[in-house]
């Protein structure tokens, strides 16, 4: 009978607990079925990113600027790492960091399934931080931009932030068409992280596209060391080269200095004013650089004609309430000896012959005030006021309005292109638009003959002459506002030419800010950086040189 009695007790125990089962079952696959899918798939299945290669910025030939190479980086799941805590140690070995610290920063995230310990790491560091068997760890592709031309073009490529997004420079402007489109891959993983099954929903990566640019790297080298070599020795607050190729409208070199390593990022501030594109950007009176147009302007006007002189007396002038000087009294000068010997007195009599008005509207036939479109990024704009009481006075000789390099490029093409202002083109296979003429050929070929002088002996720029080829150009040398005056002791050095005169190949633009010595002059400090870098991209476009100016060099005859 008890045997009987404990039998029973049995069988209904074991009733009672496959009742139980059964409902727990029933309530597991029935009530909580949504709920237990959903819970699995956040354990299990994982959407992997595949990242994009970035397209890299490339130059005429084929030379990189900027580029992404494939890196790892290491995150982890907090919780499980510390699980396994003699594994903490060895890896804050690798990635250079305390033990303790890593330990700490880890327990503050434990409750985190997701964590970057570490970004961008070499492969090399990769495969033995994964060497290791941590629990917990784990590695995930990505590209890491590298800039091989560091300093030298960092202001006018710009840089990524270390997810890849354009934040300066051309990286920026043209972030859509280089950044591409990761890809998308739903994964289920086991509980070490190891990819199990691939699952159908898959994306894959769109790489982005290249950038080609009209740039030459080689003459980009050139055009910043020159630049930096002549701010540094003069101790100038910084400096500016535009070198453009006359023939395509294109831009051969566009250098900023101070500069910045954009790959080297622990200096905030050194980033931000090494990133800053000049060229485009900084904004400067023209000074004596704008002459050439004021007599192309009366030429073309028929305010004087090509054989005429200007009286510029002994050296001063005043008028409407100006002191007009110049460096001596010239007397009576040709169109040619004005622009070589920078007559501020010169330049005002054809101001004054002109108008205000005329003046001003030479200038905006010439683009000043307007940006040029050249980098397809940010761009000032410059200001040219309307016509005023001096403006026949001062803003003949380059005062009163201020431009940027790029705008002062686009005018110097209406002289190197037998009339038409064209703002050049950095972007290979993009043609610069063209513009409408503002001169006739005969006026721009006379103006260059003209300039050729200020390189010859005698002129303000005798240090831009090339061996072999004909210079033209014209020196500025431009007082700097400071506390709302014009500073004697402050100034602006520049120079702009083009070689050869008779069929222009090459523009170069330079301009050396604050210098803080005594040969502050553009014929003296921006010239030599002309010639030395013109000289090489003569050579790097082929251009053969004169043969009669070679043979007058070694005769030594001028």
């Amino acid at each position: 009978m008890i045997a009987t009695w404990r039998l029973q007790a049995v069988a209904g125990g074991l009733l009672l607990l496959l009742l139980a089962c059964g409902l727990r079952s029933y309530e597991l696959q029935v009530h909580k079925q949504d709920f237990l899918r959903s819970e699995g798939a956040r354990r299990h299945v994982r959407v992997l990113v595949e990242p994009a290669q970035r397209g890299a910025v490339r130059d005429r030939h084929g030379e990189v600027l900027a580029l992404s190479a494939p890196s790892e980086s290491v995150w982890v799941v907090p919780s499980a790492l510390l699980r396994d805590a003699d594994k903490v140690a060895p890896l804050a070995s690798l990635l250079g960091r305390d033990a303790g610290r890593l330990r700490a920063e880890l327990e503050q995230r434990s409750g985190r399934q997701f964590y970057y310990l570490a970004r961008q790491q070499p492969p090399a560091v990769a495969r033995r931080i994964m060497a290791l068997e941590a629990q917990g760890v784990f590695l995930q592709r990505e590209y890491r931009r590298y800039y091989p031309a560091a300093e030298a073009a960092a202001a006018l490529v710009g840089l990524t932030d270390i997810d890849g997004h354009g934040q300066e420079g051309l990286e920026r402007v043209f972030d859509d068409n280089l950044a591409g489109a990761p890809g998308r891959r739903r994964v289920i993983q086991d509980s070490r992280g190891r990819v199990v099954e691939d699952l159908a929903d898959y994306r894959p990566a769109r790489n982005g596209e290249d950038l080609a640019l009209t740039l030459d790297l080689r003459l980009q080298y050139a055009a910043y060391a020159a630049l930096k070599a002549v701010a540094e020795r003069e101790r100038a607050r910084s400096g500016q080269a535009l070198f453009i190729d006359v023939e395509q409208a294109s831009v051969l070199a566009a250098a900023s200095w101070p500069g910045v390593n954009a790959n080297d990022r622990t200096d905030p501030q050194a980033l931000r004013e090494g990133l800053r594109n000049r060229v485009a950007m900084d904004v400067f009176e023209p000074g004596s650089t704008i002459k050439p147009f004021v007599v192309a302007a009366a030429l073309e006007a028929g305010k004087v004609a090509l054989d005429d002189t200007i009286d510029t007396g002994n050296g001063y002038l005043r008028v409407r309430g100006q002191d007009i000087r110049d460096l001596h009294g010239y007397g009576e000068l040709s169109l040619e000896r004005l622009l070589a010997k920078s007559s501020n007195i010169g330049a005002v009599r054809l101001g004054m012959r002109l108008g205000s008005e005329a003046l001003f509207g030479a200038y905006r036939d010439l683009g000043f005030g307007m940006p040029t479109g050249s980098f397809a990024g940010d761009e000032s704009g410059g200001f040219v006021p309307g016509p005023t009481r001096l403006g026949d006075t001062v803003a003949a000789f380059g005062y009163g309005f201020n431009v940027t390099l790029l705008q002062l490029a686009r005018a110097w093409m209406a002289l190197a292109t037998d009339g038409a202002p064209r703002a050049p083109t950095l972007f290979a296979g993009l043609p610069a638009p063209v513009a409408e003429p503002i001169y006739t050929p005969a006026t721009a070929r006379a103006v260059r003959e003209m300039l050729a002088a200020v390189v010859a002996p005698g002129g303000t720029a005798t240090r831009a002459a090339i061996p072999g080829w004909r210079v033209a150009g014209k020196t500025g040398t431009v007082r700097k506002v400071v506390d709302g005056s014009y500073d004697a002791e402050r100034h602006q050095a520049l120079f702009v030419g083009m070689v050869p005169v008779e069929s222009p190949r090459v523009l170069g633009l330079v301009l050396v800010d604050d210098p803080r010595s005594e040969d502050y002059y553009g014929g003296e400090l921006a010239a030599p950086v002309f010639a030395e870098v013109a000289a090489l991209a003569l050579r790097r476009l082929g251009v053969a040189p004169q043969q009669t100016q070679v043979a007058l060099a070694d005769g030594g005859r001028s």
